[in-house]
This record gives structure tokens, sequence and C-alpha cells, in this order.
């Protein structure tokens, strides 16, 4: 899979965070269909999604070499004396934060089986995963501490911010994030320019995002092999089925949430001049999922149906070369699918980020710009 660690002048803000969530998960009011015409309930995919990103962000910060245990300063606990708490250090209620988030949801629950953390996350589980008393601040709150504790637990915790700090200038930690970056810009450059492609041959692409994956009694039955089957099923019916005779090029994106297990996030680009209805063809190629390709087992997502109301940066349905709010809220998606995986890893053998080569001239039709030249450069 192609996994980023974040750079610190790359990660997303509190507000970005929160337009990912809007576009890319579904709300309470919304409902999915299955092979059989069943509205299927769907819960929050990944609910843990913005603490990661905040985990993140306070590993950047927690990096730094102005973070020292040296700065942690006692407070005395009013009404309890020889008792003081360190319950308002920034540094503390970092460490607490980043210790719920890694343990809570990659060691204490089902995600660790499918998903690694990132090469910082990897260190400060090496250096504070044991620790006493993060563990027990997790679970039971903090607690005030006697003056004969402080010495210890200060000692400790002294020890293993230097492990972490250590960890994270090893040449490995450096090697797996530089490594990961270039994906990460490798991906996003290829999904851009099959997008500028596109614009640059077509005036109108007709956008259509379509969410697939499993009912809930088939989803905890549904390995990488057999998902990776179904969407290797899906694309050789780009080429065969009369559903697609007009698509011109596609990205798909593999995820895993925690209740809906494995599922696709898909963005079709459909000849603009040759066809309409958006959200009729996302209806069919959900159904084309459900009853075609899972034989039963799929459940699907119509992302166009009131797009307008439902997304922070709508990027569906009709979009000329000129419509420059749209195509941004395009470069928008692609950066959200290339940028995700940074927090964490799907651990999978294979890709779980594709698309279709670029330009994507489709049966036949002419290479050739056509129409008058255009006098607007491109967005990106």
């Amino acid at each position: 899979m192609q996994t980023l660690t974040a750079h610190s002048d790359d990660l997303p803000s509190h507000d970005d965070v929160r337009a990912i969530l809007d576009d890319w998960e579904y709300d309470s009011d919304e409902r999915a269909t299955d092979a059989y015409g069943m509205v299927r309930e769907q819960k929050e995919t990944l609910p843990w999604l913005a603490d990661l990103v905040g985990a993140e962000k306070d590993l950047e910060w927690l990096v730094q070499p102005s973070c020292s245990i040296d700065a942690l300063v006692p407070c005395p606990v009013i009404g309890q004396p020889g008792f003081v708490t360190f319950y308002h250090s920034p540094l503390l209620t970092t460490l607490h934060a980043i210790y719920t988030v890694l343990v809570g949801w990659f060691e204490a629950r089902a995600l660790i089986r499918h998903f690694c953390p990132s090469a910082y996350a990897e260190c400060f589980l090496w250096a504070f995963k044991d620790c006493d008393y993060l563990h027990e601040a997790m679970t039971a709150g903090w607690r005030p501490l006697t003056m004969i504790e402080l010495p210890s637990l200060l000692g400790d915790l002294k020890q293993r911010l230097a492990a972490f700090h250590q960890a994270t200038q090893s040449g490995g930690c450096w090697e797996r994030r530089r490594y990961l970056a270039r994906k990460r810009d490798h991906n996003r450059w290829a999904a851009t320019q099959l997008l500028e492609g596109l614009f640059d041959r077509h005036a109108k692409l007709l956008v259509v995002r379509v969410d697939v994956g499993y009912t809930e009694y088939a989803a905890p039955y549904m390995d990488a092999s057999m998902v990776h089957q179904h969407r290797q099923r899906l694309c050789k019916a780009f080429h065969q089925h009369s559903l697609f005779t007009h698509l011109l090029g596609y990205i798909w994106k593999l995820e895993y949430g925690e209740y809906k297990g494995f599922h696709y996030h898909m963005l079709f680009f459909f000849d603009g001049s040759k066809v309409r209805q958006d959200v009729r063809y996302a209806q069919r190629i959900g159904e084309y999922w459900n009853t075609t390709i899972t034989q039963g087992h799929g459940v699907y997502f119509n992302c166009n149906y009131r797009a307008e109301e439902r997304y922070h940066a709508n990027a569906m349905g009709l979009v000329t070369y000129h419509d420059a709010e749209k195509r941004q809220g395009l470069i928008h998606i692609i950066r959200y699918l290339t940028k995700i995986d940074e927090y964490a890893t799907l651990t999978v053998h294979g890709d779980t980020f594709g698309h279709s080569q670029s330009p994507t001239p489709h049966r036949g039709f002419d290479a050739k710009p056509l129409g008058r030249p255009r006098r607007h450069a491109s967005l990106t």
C-alpha cells in the first residue's frame, strides 16, 4: 500500500480533517442499499480518524528537542498535603493523548489486525507502550502523586522520552518517512496528471463517485484477497459492459472500517458530452457491484445523490474545463486519497490506490484536442 508519514508542513488542519470526514463518511441520515434493495443502517467507518490525525500532529510537536521532561513542574493538590499533579502540563497531556489514541485504538481493538502506525507512532509505542502511569491515566484517569513517587516517575518518563527522540532520529525512521513521502507524491502527481489529461482532451467530464463494500453479514468474511478479486472483476467490466461505454478514466482507493470492513472509494470520469444523469449512473454502478460483482453480498452508497447539499467541497456531476470551483474540489479529493494513509498503513499485499492511465483515450477516440484552443491555463 502507498502509505505516507506526514511532513510537519503538510499535515491537514482541523478544518481539513472535518472536511475529509464530511466528504467521505456517511452521515447519520444517509442510507446505502444492498443487492436485495434493503436499506442498511450505516455505522461510522473511521471514527478514529480525527483522533489519529491529532495524534500525528502531537507527535510532530513531541519530536522537537525542546520537549523535555525537565520542563514538567508539579503542582500541589489543594486540600491534599504531600500530593502533587501534572494534570495541566501540556507535555504530559500530549503524552496521554497520544498514548490513548495509539494504544486505545490500535492495541486494544481489532484495528491492529489491519493497520500499523506511522513511523513516529511506532517509535512512540516502542518507548511508551508499557508505561504504567500513562496506562492508568487512560483507563482510570489522573490521580495525585505522592512526593515519594515523584522522582521515580520523572526519571521513568525522562528515559522514555529520550528513547523516543533517539528512535525518531534513527536512519530507519527517516528512510521510511522519505520512502512514504515519495510514494505519496508519486500517487498525487499521477492522479493529478490523469485529471489534467482528461480535461486537456474533453471540455466536460461527468464525475461519478460510488462507495462500494459489503453487507454487514458478508463483511467479516471478506479478506483482502477476495476484495482484490472483486475490484479486478469490476475493472474488467470497464472494457466490456455497456454501462461503461463512455468511461474515460477512474480512481479507486481501498480502505478498512471497524464496522464495514473492506470497502472502496471510487471516482469515475465519463465523457460529459455524451452522457448525463450522474445520480442514475452512480446507482447503476452500485447495483452492478451488488448483484453481479459480489453475487448479492455487496452494498453501495450513491455519493452523487444530493451531493450539493451533503459535501463540504462538491465536485460531483458535470464538471466543465472552466469550472474552477468543482475542479478544485477534485484536487481536494485527490489530496485526501493520497494523504489519509500517512497516519496508518493498511497491511494488505498489493496496491490500495490505483487509477487508469493518463490520459485515457476510450474506444478509439481521437487523441487530438477538439474545438478551439483554450484561453485559460490549468488549475494545477
